[in-house]
């Protein structure tokens, strides 16, 4: 007997959702259903609704930082009766702030208003430089008689030499590329900064309202690395508020388990990144499709827990399942999908694999793979399970297992609870 129709229109709705990417870079309004935190809905409405404030969001690695951050600004910029002007910068490497700063503006997706202001500080940057500057003026004079370079690229240079207004209706956006890259090392960094705090600042009133910061993703012993970081966004934060007069909002998304004591983030508020918990990825899928099916309630809280905390890997896991559901030749006899087939679907090497990114920026070695191998272990003993017989069943000594499990409570990966028998580990 075949299943209703109604129910496959459903079971088609639920795979869709569930292989839609909630990745960093996206349309935001195409995929109403993205599990929100709160943290970040408070933080929505705290630049919707003030006019500056210092903001750091410390997320545990896994807990979709970076896909919060790129929410936020998507939110601020798109929804509500205030629609902010928001820069988002997704840091991608460790030390020159100001110039990732820069580059973020160069790219297509920033907002045309933004995007504009910076062309027009740099061009009269670039003006008033090759005013001063023969030497330069020449080397503009014999890059604009180089052939490889585009027409687009040939304007700017005239634009900058004349300081006339770029042609945009004709050209398009400038093309500042060949000009940076014969533009000497010593200036390059100070038009850099001045640019960005131009735009950042535009004379013309549109200021930008908010700047988010996506911090690179340290490993945990680059904690002077990411001090210094914390050192240059210090300074920028400095030099808008005192020579530029700015106000907004200014918010730095972080990892948490880097525990950075620095003097910066001490000035601002700290709003805590938490994992979700089981319950709260299930209460969603009930908001979004009424109930658990295809699944049991309890095979739906395993996919639940076996996700830990991470939204995009729940919907994976759901999309495994699903999947293998699909295979079955007994399908028609099995209406929904149990607790054993969704163990079996979400096997134990990519519960490993998936833990394994987390795992190795706290451990090393042996230790990533003991760490990877006891939560996953957990997770299939339903979230709870004796400390002794993790042991056992995992063949590592005692000892070895309480401080990976010690480390592994620091990171609110794991709880344990005394009792009689001995401790309790649970998921945190």
């Amino acid at each position: 007997m075949s299943q209703p129709e109604s129910s496959d229109k459903r079971l088609n709705q639920i795979v869709r959702w569930a292989e839609q990417q909630t990745g960093e870079e996206k349309d935001w309004s195409a995929d109403p259903s993205y599990l929100v935190p709160r943290p970040i809905e408070r933080l929505v409405n705290r630049i919707e609704n003030s006019s500056s404030s210092l903001d750091f969001v410390l997320a545990f690695q896994g807990t979709g930082k970076s896909v919060a951050a790129s929410y936020l600004k998507w939110r601020s910029g798109n929804e509500g009766e205030k629609l902010q002007r928001v820069l988002r910068v997704k840091l991608k490497e460790p030390g020159n702030i100001i110039h990732q700063i820069f580059e973020s503006m160069l790219e297509w997706d920033v907002e045309v208003d933004i995007q504009s202001a910076m062309q027009m500080a740099l061009l009269i940057s670039l003006h008033d430089y090759t005013k001063s500057n023969h030497s330069f003026w020449e080397r503009l004079n014999d890059l604009r008689s180089d052939r490889d370079i585009s027409e687009r690229a040939y304007w700017t240079i005239d634009s900058v030499q004349s300081g006339t207004v770029f042609d945009e209706e004709r050209w398009g956006t400038p093309e500042f590329g060949p000009i940076l890259r014969i533009l000497p090392e010593r200036k390059l960094r100070p038009v850099e900064e001045e640019v960005v705090l131009s735009t950042i600042c535009s004379e013309d009133g549109h200021w930008v309202n908010a700047l988010v910061f996506d911090s690179p993703d340290y490993r945990r012993n680059d904690v002077r690395l990411a001090s210094r970081d914390m050192d240059e966004l210090s300074r920028l934060w400095q030099l808008l508020l005192t020579s530029k007069g700015w106000t907004g909002h200014f918010v730095v998304f972080m990892q948490r388990e880097l525990n950075i004591q620095h003097f910066f983030v001490g000035k601002g508020d700290k709003i805590l990144l938490e994992r979700f918990k089981p319950e709260e990825l299930v209460h969603h899928y009930h908001e979004c499709f009424s109930d658990s099916f295809p699944f049991t309630a309890e095979a739906l809280l395993q996919l639940a827990a076996f996700s830990n905390g991470n939204f995009r890997r729940f919907k994976k896991y759901i999309s495994r399942s699903i999947d293998a559901w699909g295979a079955l030749e007994s399908r028609n006899l099995a209406p929904t999908i149990e607790i054993s087939l969704v163990k079996e679907a979400v096997t134990d090497r990519e519960l490993a694999a998936d833990l394994e990114a987390e795992l190795s920026r706290l451990f090393s070695g042996e230790g990533a793979n003991n760490a990877c191998r006891l939560v996953s272990f957990v997770m299939r003993k339903n979230g709870t399970v004796n400390q002794k017989a993790i042991a056992k069943e995992l063949g590592l000594g005692e000892d070895v297992v309480g401080r990976v499990i010690r480390t592994l409570e620091e990171e609110k990966y794991l709880k344990r609870t005394r009792t009689a028998e001995g401790y309790i580990v649970s998921l945190a």
